[in-house]
């Protein structure tokens, strides 16, 4: 599936590359084009006419010439003339074509049919119509060819020193003069389960091709040419004419070119100038990681890409590295490309841009399930932008579904009704909970309201906290959860008003209320089971504040529609909030099992 992009970006690699722009003085080509096709007024080019150019090209004194024209059928007159040529100089090469499954084979002529100045002009196609790969040498199961291309570039390299043969260190590995070329194999870059017969390599396309002499067959015949482009130079001689369709498409393309076709002769020409180019050591055939590095190569990216968007905080930082990532990838890939290393470019790609993107992903996903526990826990009790916050900081208080239990300050807050025990043997049950409902509504309501959390309903009473669950750093936020407190207990308050003379108005019992108020060190945390959980406060100050919500409760007579409730505060709530709030003293309560008593204040109202 990615073999596709992965072979594009190859060929935006071997475009980008540094190609080279002066000629070598190795290698001419003569054309026969569609022009010398309609002057010689014949197709094919007949026996006498071939070896009268051939003999010319002799004259100057070539290291080779190669014939990319077939010519296992002669083509008479002067037959017997281009035999003699051929079986007299061996510095010329046939052509032959082996057998493919789309192709039968073509043989060399038969006066050279058993020589080594043969060799196969098959052209590897891939699947997508271009030529990336060439070939050194293959057999068909019983007969052993080398390449064209091949013998061409060994003629060259032959007069140096230099050879063709195995390889020292690899007896797997052919070695080209000074420099071992690997045999591509079936999964090498990009590629995935590609034919990898014969004795195969990648093409790097160094060489255009533009800067590769050419001559016309004409112009050779009529002998007005250049010495200079024939003597000591590879010659090949073939066809560049569209009506013999021996083109093939390649992967790049200058600026000079129209298309990013070439003829047979030149593409053969342009192979041979690649292996003579590492038979000298001046380029290094293209080889790839192994499958293994492959694999860690494309991992790294996939944990880097996942760490790295695990840091983001934003869409436009995630986009940010994505991209950058993405750049990075084919920095490095190119860097080494140019340096005849072939690395995974897609791949990589895409194993970052997903970890990058999945990790956030799977991390708001976490991040909504903890919202959800929290919200499961605290949705009903305290108001939405109070939910919000605690949301945001649910790594410090959520741990595997419950509450983290920690110790905090907060101002406990209990509600009682006033009566409940004799208005219930009054009611109906129906008209019973309206009543209640009503009122627990509406002091939850306010509770809410002022940032309290409301822990429990216990009958008639509420027991809320303000302060909880997130625990407060200063004595500043200490203080401002004490007024909340006090606050809502004086909207409580106002409210109850309203609704009694709502009651009253329905012929429904008028309520009043005690509301004990108590600030302190409290433990916070979470009591229930996977399908349940509750939120609660466990300490001194929750019993303090219910035993503040009921001291002398016999003693007070509340009035419900001026001042249906009364509110009791101790002296740690009191030292927060005298400054705010008209208070009196009322009296001392003892604890069993405290040596000290706890002053008791009640709260009146705003200052």
């Amino acid at each position: 599936m990615l073999e596709f992009p992965e072979l594009k970006t190859y060929d935006l690699f071997l475009n980008w590359q540094p190609h080279e722009t002066v000629s070598q003085n190795r290698i001419t080509i003569v054309t026969i084009t569609e022009a010398d096709i309609s002057e010689l007024g014949k197709w094919p080019i007949t026996d006498e006419k071939l070896s009268q150019a051939i003999g010319t090209l002799l004259q100057y004194k070539p290291l080779a010439i190669g014939l990319d024209i077939y010519r296992d059928i002669s083509v008479p007159p002067g037959s017997d003339d281009l035999a003699a040529l051929m079986v007299g100089n061996a510095q010329i090469i046939a052509a032959m074509k082996c057998v493919s499954a789309s192709a039968s084979s073509i043989k060399p002529p038969e006066v050279l049919q058993d020589s080594d100045r043969i060799g196969f002009v098959d052209i590897i196609i891939d699947r997508d119509g271009l030529v990336r790969r060439g070939i050194l040498y293959m057999d068909n199961g019983t007969d052993f060819f080398y390449s064209f291309d091949l013998l061409m570039a060994i003629k060259f390299l032959s007069i140096r020193g230099l050879s063709f043969g195995r390889s020292e260190n690899d007896p797997n590995v052919v070695q080209l003069g000074t420099m071992p070329i690997a045999p591509f194999t079936s999964n090498d870059g990009g590629y995935c389960r590609a034919d990898d017969g014969g004795y195969q390599f990648l093409l790097d396309y160094k060489d255009d091709g533009l800067n590769i002499p050419r001559i016309k067959m004409t112009q050779l015949l009529k002998n007005v040419i250049d010495e200079s482009i024939i003597a000591g130079r590879l010659i090949f001689l073939g066809v560049e004419a569209e009506s013999v369709k021996d083109y093939f498409n390649v992967p790049v393309r200058t600026q000079l070119q129209a298309s990013n076709r070439k003829s047979g002769v030149e593409l053969h020409a342009m192979i041979t100038n690649q292996l003579i180019a590492y038979g000298l050591g001046e380029r290094k055939p293209i080889r790839s990681f192994s499958q293994t590095v492959e694999v860690c190569w494309i991992f790294f990216w996939s944990i880097l890409g996942g760490a790295l968007g695990y840091q983001a905080v934003s869409i436009k930082k995630l986009i940010l590295i994505e991209l950058s990532g993405q750049i990075l990838i084919g920095i490095i890939a190119f860097s080494v490309f140019i340096e005849a290393l072939w690395i995974p470019v897609v791949p990589p790609i895409l194993a970052w841009s997903l970890s990058t993107g999945m990790t956030p992903s799977i991390l708001l996903g976490i991040e909504k399930h903890k919202r959800q526990q929290v919200m499961s826990i605290f949705s009903a009790l305290v108001s939405k932008e109070f939910a919000d916050t605690i949301c945001e900081q649910a790594d410090s208080i959520l741990q595997q579904g419950s509450i983290i239990p920690k110790p905090l300050v907060a101002t406990i807050l209990f509600m009682d009704i006033k009566g409940f025990t004799s208005i219930t043997e009054n009611l109906r049950p129906e008209i019973l909970f309206f009543w209640l409902n009503r009122i627990i509504s509406l002091m939850t309501e306010q509770i809410v309201a002022h940032q309290g959390v409301v822990c429990k309903f216990i009958g008639d009473a509420i027991m809320a906290a303000f302060g909880a669950p997130l625990a407060r750093a200063s004595f500043a936020e200490i203080q401002q959860d004490a007024i909340h407190a006090i606050d809502a207990a004086l909207a409580m308050q106002y409210q109850m008003i309203q609704l009694n003379q709502q009651n009253q108005i329905d012929l429904l019992p008028l309520a009043t209320m005690r509301i004990g108020i108590y600030t302190g060190s409290v433990l916070s945390g979470s009591v229930g089971n996977k399908n349940r959980m509750e939120y609660t406060l466990i300490g001194d100050p929750v019993n303090i504040a219910s035993r503040l919500e009921s001291f002398s409760k016999s003693t007070f007579v509340l009035d419900p529609l001026i001042s249906p409730s009364r509110i009791c505060i101790g002296e740690s709530t009191y030292e927060l909030v005298h400054d705010f709030f008209q208070i009196i003293e009322m009296g001392e309560m003892y604890f069993k099992g405290k040596n000290l008593p706890v002053h008791v204040y009640r709260v009146i109202g705003r200052k």
